[in-house]
């Protein structure tokens, strides 16, 4: 029986039936009660005044979530079928759309969700995907109690805390197993909403939103289906904002629980994030507030130590979590790695902008007048018809045609460091609906001219822009650095022709044979210039200013070779580069925007070139460049990003122990420096790889051995000069070149 008081319902009328006597003799109750047991819907599913649910005091004085300190969870079931919901569509006037779908099964995904809050937590959505079963006993269509108590448990390890659990009477939910399972959980508190109450329970508008995001979406089966409802409640999962929206829906006021979810300084309080070995927390905290949760700064601590931990195999995201290649997948820690490089919210760009900053704020690497602004374009190995930016196209470092992803990089570079500033892939024309016609569409050239604009606009000083003959030799790319007022210093290839009369000269190799060679006694038209090296030893080179059709020493373009020998012209010892710098004391240089370049400068700037392949490249591959396993665009954007920072990082460590011994301010470097700068090698970095234990029997954790390989990274870094040609006659070994491992990538 139910006891109906004055505050319920005092108008009911009298029982018919007359009342058991009590064991004292007495009735066990007034005369006015309602009989047990179920009946029509009558006006209770009307709420009406008299009744509390209408008059806003349910539960009013229930604290029961507030003093015990746990999550205050709504829980729901809820179910599709292969047939979507329908939804409104664009179809052609006169023609009603029709939407074909699998009608042939009447099976269906069963749903149950939870959706938890606490003061100073963000809302929480935790919901599990159960399929018909079809073997044991219980073969029951739907959520099951034992469904129900997993779930329960899955809240309770993530939520870590007690939690208070408000849910419908659902037979499920009041049935004995069910209670015998939430007797045996004593973290567990367990309140039923009223009947016909579907309205208070914020799980209802998660199934509504979810369907009707499936509206019109026909599946083939239940793995797709399953895949796609699992897509659509994940998205959910990382927008706390409408969480807080779907509570809000009920109309409930949550006490002390509504700041939690909707009030912004209650939220801007940051759980600390674990931290990084060794200086790699310094370098990795100036980010954090580009991310906004802890999963974004803990993925990306994790995957900068990753990058930087010894190259054992091919740094993909199993090696980068420290995972076994192939039964690791699964791994928590491999797909917290996947999602934060693919599908968590944070920019790219604005951390690529926040090192650069960095770079620029530090006096060590700060940019200056005297560096080079170097383009250039990188080829990697890649296969795969669904990945962006792959096509068969030239890989340069590979020295042939394949299947691959291009991707074009400004480097900003000294005698003594050098560092990215830009990348962006090249996507090839078979990417575009209408190919190279596509406004969307942009050659490597574009891309190279965009990011040296990017590159100034950015704060960084440079000398001028150097470039190989693949840029070179492109009067376009030319043009267009020169339209936007960027000096330039670029090779040409020998045999690049032009037009001229007869006797004149038609290829840069023409014109450096047309200019007068007596000896080094009597250099003729030559002059001297000295190419000091890292290791210490010195070369006497030859340059000269060299006339070619329309170019020539006072004319908008220069053209300028130089050389080891001007007698044989030795095809590895000779550069043959074009110029828009005034010649000193020629007619151009008083109304020039640029400095003048003699011809020892003009030779030292397209030397600092050579940073590129003696270092840089070499370097990138080691950090994992390659390595990455992700299709999508953002995804390889972001993963050459982290790679950027971590080379960033290894000069930042550098430098912490080694302080630089430059003027940064100087337009270029004193005499007797050379174009490696002075060497400098840090002292021995105490062998400290692994200070504990495997936390369980797999890979050593990257972050047990970070600090070790920092060290080790960033005292290579600075690359030996290799041989010049001419000494590679002289017996001197050649320089080993990189093992397969490093540039066979696939």
């Amino acid at each position: 029986m139910l006891d109906a008081g004055k505050d319920r319902r005092g108008g009911a009328p009298p029982v018919r039936r007359g009342l058991h006597l009590g064991g004292a003799g007495p009735a066990v109750a007034p005369d006015r009660v309602e009989c047990a047991g179920s009946r029509p819907p009558g006006r209770r599913a009307g709420r009406s005044q008299d009744c509390r649910l209408e008059g806003g005091d349910l539960a009013r004085h229930k604290r029961t979530a507030a003093d015990l300190g746990a999550w205050l969870v709504f829980e729901d079931e809820s179910g599709q079928g292969l047939r979507p919901p329908k939804g409104r569509t664009w179809g052609r006037r006169g023609h009603t759309p029709v939407v074909k779908v699998t009608g042939g099964s009447n099976r269906r995904v069963s749903l149950a969700a939870l959706l938890a809050v606490k003061p100073g937590c963000r809302p929480r959505l935790i919901y599990r995907v159960h399929r018909r079963r079809t073997r044991g006993t219980d073969k029951r269509k739907g959520v099951t109690e034992a469904d129900c108590a997993a779930l329960l448990d899955a809240a309770h390890q993530q939520l870590a805390g007690p939690i208070v659990m408000v849910w419908d009477n659902l037979n499920v939910h009041v049935s004995e197993a069910m209670t015998s399972l939430i007797a045996a959980r004593d973290w567990l508190t367990v309140y039923r909403l009223p009947p016909y109450a579907h309205e208070l329970n914020p799980v209802e508008p998660v199934w509504s939103h979810l369907k009707r995001s499936l509206a019109n979406l026909a599946k083939r089966n239940l793995p797709q289906l399953t895949a796609l409802i699992k897509t659509r409640l994940r998205r959910m999962q990382y927008r706390p904002g409408l969480l807080g929206g779907f509570l809000a829906s009920t109309g409930l006021v949550y006490r002390g629980w509504w700041c939690a979810v909707f009030r912004e300084p209650a939220m801007t309080r940051r759980r600390p994030c674990p931290v990084a070995p060794g200086p790699l927390e310094g370098y990795a905290a100036r980010f954090d507030d580009l991310f906004g949760s802890l999963a974004q700064r803990r993925g990306f601590r994790e995957y900068l130590a990753g990058l930087l931990a010894p190259r054992e195999r091919n740094k993909t995201l199993t090696a980068l979590a420290g995972a076994e290649p192939l039964a690791g997948a699964g791994h928590a820690a491999v797909q917290r790695l996947q999602f934060f490089l693919s599908e968590s919210r944070w920019d790219p760009e604005q951390v690529n902008a926040r090192r650069l900053e960095l770079l620029a704020a530090d006096p060590a690497t700060a940019p200056h007048g005297g560096g080079v602004l170097v383009i250039d374009d990188s080829g990697d190995r890649k296969d795969g018809a669904k990945t962006a930016h792959v096509g068969h196209q030239w890989l340069g470092r590979y020295g042939k045609t394949d299947n691959g992803v291009v991707t074009v990089t400004t480097v900003w570079a000294d005698e003594r460091l050098y560092y990215p500033v830009h990348a962006v892939p090249y996507t090839p024309a078979k990417h575009f609906p209408k190919g190279k016609n596509d406004p969307g569409f942009r050659t490597k050239l574009a891309i190279g001219a965009d990011l040296a604009i990017r590159a100034r606009e950015a704060g960084f000083a440079f000398r001028a822009v150097a470039a190989d003959s693949a840029y070179g030799d492109q009067d376009g790319f030319r043009a267009e650095l020169a339209e936007a007022g960027l000096p330039f210093v670029m090779a040409l290839k020998p045999r690049r022709g032009t037009w001229a009369y007869g006797p004149d000269a038609h290829t840069p190799v023409d014109a450096a044979r047309a200019l007068a060679w007596d000896g080094p006694g009597d250099p003729g038209d030559w002059q001297p210039v000295t190419r000091a090296f890292r290791d210490g030893h010195t070369e006497t080179w030859y340059a000269a200013d060299a006339t070619l059709g329309w170019w020539g020493p006072d004319r908008a373009r220069r053209l300028v070779a130089a050389t080891a020998d001007p007698g044989i012209l030795p095809p590895k010892a000779t550069w043959y580069l074009v110029t828009n710098l005034p010649r000193p004391g020629g007619p151009r240089e008083a109304n020039s925007p640029h400095p003048a370049a003699g011809l020892a400068e003009i030779t030292r700037i397209y030397g600092i070139r050579h940073w590129i392949e003696q270092g840089y490249k070499q370097v990138k591959d080691e950090l994992g460049w390659a390595d990455f396993q992700v299709r999508s665009d953002i995804a390889i954007r972001r993963h050459q990003v982290l790679v950027n920072c971590a080379f960033s990082f290894c000069w930042d460590a550098w430098f912490a122990d080694t302080p630089p011994q430059h003027d940064p301010a100087a337009p270029r470097p004193g005499p007797g420096r050379g174009e490696r700068g002075a060497a400098r090698r840090l002292t021995a970095a105490s062998a400290v790889l692994a200070p504990g234990a495997a936390r369980d029997p797999r890979l050593a954790h990257p972050l047990d051995r970070a600090a070790a390989l920092v060290a080790s990274m960033v005292e290579s870094a600075p690359a030996t000069t290799a041989a010049s040609p001419d000494e590679l006659t002289r017996g001197r070994l050649r320089p080993a070149p990189l093992p397969p491992e490093l540039t066979n990538y696939r």
